[in-house]
């Protein structure tokens, strides 16, 4: 077969995750396998695991399509025969701590602390790297007042949200398949520097709009999951990481056009060097993110290897 051929074949492969492993896994080499819930993971987590890894040591990547592939891929291996510090499983916590779901727990799992990974990503510290980094701001002082206005903006978006973090919870809880991924933020939030973000659609009439699902939560099944969101102290426990880090980019994007109003003529204009999108942030904003000590903790424990 061709190398064009190959490349065209390669792109349309129905092989799953645990097919790929077992032809991959040799019990002479030292591999590292991974196994992650989707495309945006190993953004995420191989700087990590390459710099906790042994020199030499090889690693390869499982796309388990989402949560459940995951575990399901833990539980198809043989563990009196396969090495768990060799095959690592990441997973996002979601909502599984608050409806007291059980999954299996093992030493080369690894849960989220947060709701997801894309939590991580949303911070004063990131945001502040990205005005530097990636729009070019150099002032100290005008770095820190906008960050500071980010964060009260971040938490009068977590409250905003909360309608549809209750209703999500609800599907989950109630095991109703919902495509998440329709959902466009745009269309249900408006967000404008220095005023309150607020919500502009019916939700109820939106998710129905986008995602074709039917059922919806009578109020008192609302405020069941309201009041079970409610006394968590740390909103990135349940708010959905995508949500987050939408916010997080509107609000870098908005800020250009509006610093760039009153510029004299001949200077230079803030811009971004880099297009962020929702489908790009992971890529551009993890690589930047100080690894978080779970993590780091999970990587020594697992590869047996200092961090250096």
């Amino acid at each position: 077969m061709g190398f064009l051929e190959y490349l065209k074949n390669a792109a349309k492969s129905p092989v799953t995750a645990q097919t790929k492993f077992m032809q991959q896994y040799k019990q002479a080499d030292n591999s590292i396998h991974v196994f992650l819930e989707g495309k945006d993971d190993p953004s995420f987590y191989s700087n990590y695991i390459e710099r906790n890894k042994r020199k030499g040591q090889r690693i390869y990547f499982y796309n388990s399509k989402n949560k459940a592939g995951v575990y399901y891929n833990h539980s198809k291996i043989n563990w009196s025969v396969y090495k768990k510090e060799r095959i690592l499983f990441f997973v996002d916590k979601d909502f599984s701590d608050i409806l007291n779901e059980e999954y299996a727990s093992d030493q080369n799992i690894f849960v989220t602390r947060f709701y997801s990974i894309e939590n991580y990503l949303v911070s004063r510290t990131l945001f502040s790297r990205c005005l530097r980094e990636i729009f070019g701001i150099n002032d100290d002082k005008v770095i820190a007042r906008i960050s500071k206005e980010f964060v009260k903006s971040l938490a009068e978006f977590h409250k905003a949200i909360e309608p549809l973090t209750s209703v999500l919870l609800y599907y989950r809880k109630n095991n109703i398949p919902v495509n998440l991924n329709n959902i466009d933020f745009n269309q249900i939030f408006n967000v404008n520097i220095g005023d309150k973000v607020t919500v502009k659609s019916n939700i109820q009439q939106y998710l129905v709009k986008c995602t074709g699902v039917k059922s919806f939560p009578k109020y008192t099944e609302f405020k069941e999951c309201l009041s079970l969101i409610k006394p968590v102290g740390n909103t990135k426990l349940y708010v959905r990481g995508k949500c987050e880090l939408w916010f997080m980019i509107k609000y870098l994007n908005l800020l250009p056009a509006i610093m760039n109003q009153d510029i004299a003529k001949g200077e230079p204009k803030i811009k971004s060097c880099l297009n962020i999108t929702p489908n790009n942030a992971v890529q551009i904003i993890a690589p930047r993110l100080r690894i978080p000590m779970e993590l780091k903790k999970f990587l020594i424990e697992n590869l047996k290897k200092k961090s250096a």
